[in-house]
């Protein structure tokens, strides 16, 4: 009987290769090895190493394991329970502690459980409670937590036993029992093993027993230094079964890496890509053979994707996925957040548009998906534009919604269009809500669920990346695995009760537990987290993110157990997590064959990011070099090189365009009226008004749970164009026509209840003062002729214009004009119109007026402000009414020119209109103060 333990330093590369050389000599078919790695990342190295070795052609291959696949590959061949689904332990486990606690609290008990199978010997678990009682005494609470989660241990075991059930523990200590009457092998390969439970010891004890020879390889040197105190834990293991003969490998020459300090975590990213691509293209680098690995990978991948795209590096990335971030589980997460929430906005847009919910939207008459996918499309944007908040009635008139905030603007295609999108939104709803109706047990609620998953065509569409379709695939049927283990739990544990809140908070809950690690093709380069760089050597490696931060990383207490008792009982505890953390930390650095590149981001923010403390290299600036490697360097390379500094953008001017003016002649010429509004918008900003009424760009605010100043002008505007709908009528009888009015206003709003009731106190606080400006008016002679009218006229040759007149009121000779505002009246001047040109509204509609009754003449116009309950007369003292028209005529005529020339600059704009404006990040001016 042989057994070797090799004890390597970290510097010690291709170890692998050594034990397979020797394990051949050994053995001359390859099939009579046994290879047992810890990761499968090493499994896969070595998978490839080892065909290299053997020189023939056709072999049987050795056997690869990591430890659970062989577990649950021998319990599946040789057991006779049913593995339980660790997705659904929380949820068994909440079942028994009967109590009000959350299913976080339920999953760690659920840890508890797994670290006292784990780690304390089966002799010592009977004799805990009283250990507990020892430990804790005088601590009443932590005591209670502790006995109850050993209570429930018990109860829990128990139950799986009478059930036929196996969780991940029972699987790997039944393995060691199969494993002696199952597994044969001459030659047993352990490499790269550091600190395994008693349960993974077991198995590896009977495996060594069973094999006629044991290789075995692990971290260690003769003087045991600190960095090497976690793999201890093996060799302590496997030396204690004895007769191994211990061999210290020879450690190569050490590297001398620098550490690099980027300012940014992107810069920090980028530098590694340009390093790559530098020594990629000096064919000093193989891309196949370099690693790149992060502490904390999760937050790295994303800025990897997008940076190594930019500068065209091929790259694989191997982090843990958690399910809850797979598109289409995130389309199904949606879907239950929208039905929690009452159909909230921002999660139902979100389901029904789904790609991966085909069928929602599509109705029985449509030839293809065009219509279906056009609606999905839409129904965001649409959504914000209908103002939905949330609730089931505001998505089944989303049509309607949208033709009423029209206000008459849609033509007959978008009226079509918005009740075709309707009809499909109430049928996705009713399709929702017949299937997933309100049930009372659990194994219904998850049965409904997958009913309709299959109904709605969940994930039929394909993609044509391979690797992401075989995600996406096994995605799905891991979500599937959580639905069957749930009727699985109803069937097996009896009827459990939950209400449709809790069913879909429960599954929303195992999802995020949910955690596979996909296996795409490998190609270019390689990026995965430290800890799966276990037993690798890369030959060029790029260890990055090495921040105090990440490294170490944060310790997750236990609440059941205090740091101490988990020492007593041989857990990981503090100690255990930062030998841990730091063993990984220098055998990662020393793995690499030649000089590794290192680095970490000083900043992050404002906020100041220091290096691991890890680090006992001084850190230098990062080294830049004047190399492109990419588009966008090679864009600003040739910019700096013409010396054309980045400069604000030119402003948007088409005078010398034929074919763009004749298209703007055709919108805005002289056959075509122009709304008022719209030339005050052109003055205000013309940059903005090229973006919303050329390019018909929209920038909708998010519908927020109560009235915007939109909804309450148009609320206000309804009740007074309700008022003297039959023309004036007598102040006594005016509350009674306002409260009329309201109710209708309300109606056609569909406000909810609590806004409703705050507008009704509104009103009822507002109509005193409404009646007090009301009679001055008519004791001036003056009453309401019209209300909310249409005016539309030419007052200057080939200048088109329309409007509508909030209220005019009449005398026997003249008119008055009045616009309601139930804001700030800011800004509403004489001098505004003649000096300042930034009004024009009122005059012109003077003008208008003035034309159609030229017996009459035009009085005033002014602003009534609905908040102040004051009227702001603009044609009285130093600019008579007659002065503003004209300057209202020069300045319209002034702004028809500019908009028919194609100029709209973004220049000589007011300040205060672009601090505000939520479109300033597309002009690229900055803003600037007119003084």
């Amino acid at each position: 009987m042989c057994r070797k333990l090799y004890l390597a330093p970290f510097s010690g590369h291709n170890t692998t290769n050594r034990l397979l050389k020797e394990a051949l000599s050994l053995s001359a078919d390859p099939s009579e090895i046994l290879y047992i790695a810890p990761s499968p990342r090493k499994l896969r190295d070595t998978q490839l190493a080892f065909a290299q070795l053997v020189s023939s052609k056709a072999f049987i291959p050795p056997r690869f394991y990591t430890i659970g696949p062989l577990a649950r590959e021998l319990h599946a061949q040789y057991g006779d329970s049913r593995p339980f689904p660790s997705e659904l332990k929380p949820l068994l486990i909440h079942q028994l502690l009967n109590t009000p606690s959350s299913l976080g609290y339920a999953r760690a008990v659920g840890d508890f459980i797994s670290d006292i199978k784990r780690y304390v010997s089966p002799d010592e678990c009977p004799g805990l409670g009283n250990k507990f009682r020892k430990w804790l005494a005088g601590y009443n609470k932590p005591l209670d937590r502790a006995l109850q989660a050993l209570d429930i241990m018990a109860r829990y075991d128990a139950l799986l036993a009478e059930k036929g059930w196996a969780d991940n523990e029972d699987i790997l200590h039944q393995a060691a029992g199969f494993c002696t009457e199952h597994i044969r092998a001459k030659v047993l390969i352990l490499d790269g093993f550091v600190a395994p439970n008693l349960l993974e010891q077991k198995l590896l004890a009977n495996l060594v027993k069973l094999a006629e020879m044991t290789l075995a390889l692990t971290w260690n040197t003769k003087d045991r230094t600190r960095a090497y105190e976690f793999p201890c834990r093996f060799t302590d293991f496997i030396t204690g079964l004895g007769g191994f003969k211990l061999e210290y490998l020879k450690a190569m020459p050490e590297q001398k890496p620098v550490v690099q300090a980027c300012t940014t975590i992107d810069e920090e990213v980028a530098a590694i890509a340009r390093d790559i691509k530098q020594r990629f293209l000096l064919k000093e680098l193989n891309l196949t053979k370099t690693v790149i690995t992060f502490p904390k990978l999760a937050r790295y991948a994303p800025l990897v994707r997008r940076i190594f795209k930019r500068y065209r590096l091929p790259f694989t990335i191997y982090p843990s996925q958690n399910l809850s971030t797979s598109p289409p589980i995130v389309a199904v997460l949606e879907l239950l957040g929208a039905l929690e929430t009452g159909y909230e906005r921002l999660a139902t847009a979100a389901f029904l548009s789904s790609p991966f919910f085909p069928k929602l939207l599509r109705l029985s008459t449509d030839k293809d998906d065009t219509s279906r996918n056009r609606a999905a499309t839409r129904i965001n944007l649409a959504s914000k534009r209908a103002g939905i908040i949330k609730g089931r009635n505001q998505w089944r008139n989303i049509g309607a919604r949208l033709i009423a905030a029209g206000q008459g603007r849609l033509d007959e295609t978008q009226k079509a269009r918005a009740s075709d999108l309707q009809k499909r939104v109430r049928q996705a709803i009713g399709l929702t809500e017949s299937i997933l109706s309100e049930q009372a047990l659990l194994a219904e609620q998850a049965k409904a669920l997958k009913k309709f998953l299959e109904v709605v065509e969940f994930r039929k569409t394909e993609t044509e990346d391979e690797n992401t379709e075989t995600d996406l695939r096994e995605d799905k049927k891991a979500l599937y695995d959580i639905i069957d283990g749930l009727v699985e739990l109803d069937n097996d544990w009896g009827p459990v009760k939950l209400t449709g809140t809790e069913f879909i908070r429960t599954l929303t809950y195992l999802i995020g537990m949910s955690t596979r690690k996909p296996e795409p093709r490998p190609a270019g380069v390689t990026i995965i987290s430290m800890e799966e760089t276990l037993s690798l050597s890369p030959r060029h490696l790029y260890f990055s993110g090495l921040t105090e931060e990440d490294l170490p990383s944060a310790y997750p207490a236990d609440p059941i157990l205090p740091d101490y008792i988990r020492r007593n009982l041989g857990m990981p505890d503090i100690e255990f997590h930062h030998d841990q953390e730091q063993f990984h930390f220098h055998r990662t650095i020393a793995s690499a064959q030649n000089e590794p590149f290192l680095s970490y981001h000083n900043s992050d923010g404002e906020n100041l990011v220091l290096p691991t403390p890890f680090l006992e290299i001084p850190p230098e600036p990062a080294r830049l070099t004047d190399a492109i490697y990419s588009e966008e360097e090679l864009q600003h390379f040739q910019g700096e090189s013409r010396n054309l500094p980045l400069k604000e953008p030119e402003p948007v001017d088409f005078s010398d365009n034929p074919e763009l003016l004749k298209v703007l002649g055709t919108r805005f010429g002289p056959e075509t009226s122009i709304s008022v509004t719209r030339l005050e918008n052109y003055r205000r900003c013309p940059f903005r008004f090229y973006l919303e009424h050329v390019m018909k760009l929209e920038s909708l605010p998010e519908p927020a749970y109560e009235i915007d100043a939109a909804q309450w002008g148009l609320l206000v505007h309804r009740v007074l164009e309700g008022l003297y709908s039959e023309g004036p009528i007598p102040l006594q009888q005016l509350p009674g026509r306002a409260r009329t009015a309201l109710n209708q206003a309300l109606a056609q709003a569909g406000l909810p209840v609590f806004w409703e009731q705050v507008t009704r106190r509104v009103f009822d606080n507002i109509l005193p003062d409404f009646i007090r400006v009301e009679q001055q008016l008519r004791d001036q002679g003056y009453l309401p002729q019209k209300t909310e009218a249409r005016i539309q006229g030419e007052p200057l040759k080939g200048l088109k214009i329309h409007g509508r007149l909030d209220r005019v009121d009449a005398s026997k000779d003249a008119f008055r004009i009045i616009d309601y505002k139930t804001g700030s009246t800011a800004g509403f001047t004489g001098k505004a119109v003649v000096i300042d040109h930034t009004h024009m509204q009122l005059p012109l509609y003077a003008r208008l007026l003035q034309e159609r009754n030229p017996n009459r003449t035009i009085d005033n116009i002014g602003i009534w402000s609905i908040r102040d309950a004051e009227l702001i007369w603009l044609g009285y003292g130093k600019y008579p009414v007659g002065q503003l028209i004209d300057a209202a005529l020069e300045n319209a005529r002034e702004v028809a020119a500019a908009i028919r020339s194609g100029r709209f600059p973004t220049d000589d704009v007011n300040y205060q209109v672009c601090r505000n404006c939520e479109l300033k990040y597309l002009c690229g001016r900055k803003e600037k103060s007119n003084g």
